[in-house]
């Protein structure tokens, strides 16, 4: 049995709160900001979160219920804004300092689960202090509903590795109870989002290479890991197997419907370049990890050019990109564990957001990296360290260097996150910002124009919109959002005879829109009035 070192427990606690401060400070500028995005109709429209009676409801139904099904079952995200709600109002001010103390929280356990590994207290104050201020983080913690769901799995995560850990490492009751935990937050992590199952590949991971067989026998294998763990590893999946099971119970066979073409162009592709073009949009992600001097909202068509050639230059860029990571990658399984499991809880937590195993609703979200952070975290401090540790000069100086280097990292990702907050204040802020850095996102191009067209503003919205249109091509069928808020921009400009002409195309490829119909209606009665006899809508 392996006992921490009471080193380990002086340490803990006092690193624990350091870095939990620094989140706090670093997201702080996040809580005044309002509603964004989905925040909109999971939250703000949803009146189902107004009453704590419909908990249980919650966990029969689908995630953007009762607005729409997108075959998403996350109950305990739910419950958690009612809960929200009903403790500090359903202004958006309790929901962001929710999220932003979530993600303290989860910087505080990371800290401590690689202190926990590594006894390593450098190691681990400087994981904890770069995942407390990563920029990547800004749209996990400063959003609601894109976040909330990131930071809940990470957080029972994190507590299913701490228990699991624990019950490795002690006997009796105290093991059964531990083991036991860690079953039930792995559970409640499943609940909050789907991409926690990975947590089940991390704890095989640990017992690999952290166990006390792991420590003593460098030579000591994955399959022996896997054989000598298989009752322990077994209780996570049938964990995640009854889940499967309560999922079906609440949403019936319902799956997730096709990813639309806008939201994920990787769908449409043959499976070769589906996974050329996953592979590279995941080296993206690692320049968002490494250098996230660009930060966006969204991804989608056509912010991030397809590869379907092999004379494409960014297809052997993204080769020699690759290769020394790979090769980084095999170097350390023999001669640095902790930069070796960094990487590999990296791969292994992002390996479901990847679009390598299935295609999924998005090319590319910054939010998505919010728990695979914390492996790179691990990983570049250990790096760093290592780099430091081979200059010349007394032990006491390498130290102060390595602290130098990880507090100018902390501070410039800390710099660029408080930057980066208040983007997320509003709908239109956020909009208007964000489609200046990918102005090819049809996505973005239309939340700008209607952005302008709230703000009164239609002849700015109908440029933007048709700078969607020409995206996306000549019909709605590929995406009618953009078509439809070009409708009421022309309505507003006057130009009513060529809205009605439009919406007459709109409705052949999705529902009828009253308030549409009402403009057009109010345009033709005015056109009336000057002595024009218009047709009706």
């Amino acid at each position: 049995m392996v006992v921490p070192s009471p080193r380990v427990t002086r340490t803990g606690w006092p690193l624990a709160l350091v870095v939990a401060l620094a989140a706090l400070l670093t997201y702080a500028n996040s809580i005044p900001n309002g509603f964004a995005f989905d925040d909109l109709q999971i939250i703000e429209k949803n009146h189902q979160l107004r009453f704590l009676t419909n908990l249980p409801r919650f966990f029969k139904q689908d995630y953007f219920e009762p607005s729409m099904r997108l075959g998403l079952y996350r109950p305990l995200v739910v419950s958690s804004y009612a809960l929200n709600m009903a403790v500090l109002g359903d202004g958006p001010l309790g929901f962001h300092v929710v999220n932003v103390v979530l993600h303290a929280l989860n910087t505080a356990l990371l800290a401590l689960l690689v202190l926990r590994l590594t006894r390593d207290p450098w190691l681990a104050a400087g994981t904890g202090f770069l995942f407390a201020a990563h920029a990547v983080h800004s749209e996990a913690v400063a959003n609601v509903t894109f976040g909330r769901p990131e930071l809940l799995a990470a957080c029972f995560g994190l507590l299913t590795l701490h228990l699991w850990i624990a019950a490795e490492r002690s006997a009796g009751t105290r093991a059964k109870l531990s083991y036991a935990a860690s079953l039930l937050c792995f559970g409640l992590a499943l609940l909050s989002k789907e991409n926690a199952v990975t947590i089940l590949a991390v704890a095989v991971l640990v017992d690999w290479l952290y166990t006390e067989r792991g420590e003593r026998r460098s030579t000591h294998s994955l399959f022996a890991a896997l054989r000598d763990g298989a009752g322990r590893t077994l209780g996570l999946a049938l964990v995640a197997v009854a889940l499967v099971g309560v999922r079906v119970w609440a949403l019936g066979a319902q799956t997730m419907p096709p990813v639309p073409f806008v939201d994920n162009p990787l769908g449409v592709l043959p499976l070769g370049w589906r996974l050329i073009n996953a592979t590279l949009v995941a080296l993206r992600y690692g320049g968002l990890l490494l250098l996230p001097v660009t930060l966006c909202s969204d991804y989608s068509y056509d912010t991030i050019p397809l590869v379907q050639s092999f004379d494409d230059p960014a297809l052997w860029l993204g080769v020699v990109l690759l290769l020394p990571l790979f090769l980084l990658f095999v170097w350390s399984r023999r001669h640095d564990r902790e930069i070796f499991f960094g990487l590999a809880f990296l791969a292994v937590t992002f390996s479901t957001a990847s679009n390598l195993v299935v295609p999924i609703g998005t090319i590319l979200g910054e939010r998505l990296l919010y728990l695979p952070s914390a492996g790179f975290c691990m990983a570049l401090t250990r790096i760093v360290q290592r780099l430091a540790g081979r200059l010349p000069g007394p032990a006491s100086r390498r130290r102060a260097l390595l602290a130098a280097l990880l507090a100018l990292a902390t501070l410039l990702h800390g710099v660029r996150a408080v930057l980066r907050n208040p983007v997320w204040r509003d709908q239109h802020t956020l909009a208007l910002h964000d489609v200046e850095i990918h102005p090819r996102s049809v996505k973005l191009q239309t939340s700008a124009g209607a952005a302008y067209w709230d703000l009164g503003r239609p002849e700015l919205a109908l440029a933007h919109f048709d700078a969607a249109i020409a995206a996306v091509g000549v019909t709605p069928d590929r995406f009618l959002n953009p078509f439809q808020g070009r409708v009421r921009a022309l309505v507003d400009l006057g130009r009513w005879q060529e809205a009605l002409a439009l919406y007459e195309e709109v409705v052949r490829y999705g529902p009828r829109n009253l308030e549409v119909e009402s403009d057009l209606a109010a345009a033709a009665n005015a056109a009336r009035a000057g002595q024009e006899e218009p047709p009706g809508p």
